[in-house]
């Protein structure tokens, strides 16, 4: 069983989610209490079986370039998630020389199913991450369908630089709120009120229960064989509602969908490392990026919202905000900010 370790401030434990079992609380050294919890007995059978998965060898995929470093897979819930919360740890990576691999389990906004500004964003902060100072601009990328666990996933490949891919689940996002149409169910309904979803945007109606989720993400795990996975923070209590900075508290996708990566790291033990991000509140945490740090991860971020302006407050005025209270827009306290907390027994 994993226990994760965790930052001080909260002292209870995680909202019980209806179906599943009780927690099993344990005490860090952080002084906070809470437990990982494994769902229904069908999803931890599903992440022992690889046949379920459709994937039969324990193989990498073949790179021209050997991976320099580690294998980095990062599972996130939206499309900007990774360039909020889990950047500078990506960009370094690459940097590095790492084969990164990206997972995005929802599409679109909560009140707009359109996908095609957040993967053209992400494409574009990829490919600046990517680039080399004395090379141009790479936008071309590969794109496939491969199937994982009988699902089709969209997988996109940056033409010329094979170790660094993106892959698109397009479930719908948004929490139990009246902003969107209820139907499909939301990643939350799928969750919490054990409906069933599906996708939308370019493969639409492919069905979607939890353990199906489960199953390909597992699969997706098998098939790029990272030792270092990255996601974002299971632990915090969620609101029903989308909440911004200064609402509620997390925003459910991001909870949920780090739930469902540490169930389907179960029976994953060549996964070595796994780090979790904190999201919405290290807004009001010490800034602990340097200039530097901070002034790259906002380029990275700008180059995201040039094609989806809503990633930004304000494309034109962003900029990091690391003292408490500066900052106009939405996010900027983000850039400066990187809360990473590990799973003790995986290093």
């Amino acid at each position: 069983m994993l226990a994760i370790a965790g930052k001080s401030g909260a002292s209870s434990l995680l909202r019980k989610q209806p179906r599943l079992p009780a927690a099993i609380a344990h005490a860090t050294n952080h002084g906070y209490l809470f437990g990982y919890f494994a769902r229904a007995l069908g999803a931890v059978l599903l992440c022992a079986s690889s046949a379920v998965f459709g994937v039969e060898k324990r193989t990498a995929p073949e790179l021209p370039d050997a991976c320099v470093g580690s294998r980095i897979l990062s599972i996130v819930a939206h499309a900007d998630d990774d360039l909020y919360f889990i950047n500078p740890a990506i960009d370094q990576a690459i940097a590095r020389g790492a084969c990164v691999h990206t997972v995005v389990v929802t599409s679109g906004y909560v009140d707009d199913p359109d996908n095609s500004r957040r993967l053209a964003g992400l494409k574009a902060a990829y490919a600046f991450m990517a680039r080399q100072s004395d090379e141009p601009l790479r936008l071309n990328w590969q794109e496939q369908w491969p199937l994982m666990a009988d699902k089709p996933v969209q997988q996109l490949t940056l033409a010329g630089k094979p170790k660094i891919q993106l892959s698109f689940l397009h479930l719908p996002c948004g929490a139990h709120d009246e902003i969107r149409p209820r139907l499909p169910a939301t990643l939350y309904e799928l969750y919490t009120e054990n409906d069933r979803s599906e996708t939308i945007g370019p493969q639409p109606g492919v069905p979607y229960d939890e353990a199906e989720l489960v199953a390909v993400l597992a699969a997706l795990i098998k098939s790029w064989d990272p030792d270092t996975v990255y996601t974002l923070q299971p632990t915090r209590k969620f609101p029903v509602r989308h909440s911004r900075p200064g609402g509620e508290g997390a925003h459910p996708d991001h909870v949920i969908v780090a739930r469902l990566v540490l169930t389907a790291l179960i029976g994953q033990p060549r996964v070595r490392t796994v780090r979790l991000h904190d999201d919405y509140p290290i807004q009001d945490f010490p800034a602990n990026l340097s200039v530097e740090q901070a002034t790259r991860k906002t380029e990275v971020l700008r180059a995201y919202c040039r094609e989806d302006v809503r990633g930004c407050a304000n494309l034109e005025t962003l900029r990091p905000a690391c003292r408490s209270g500066q900052g106009e827009g939405w996010g900027e306290a983000w850039l400066c900010r990187h809360y990473p907390q590990r799973v003790p027994n995986r290093d």
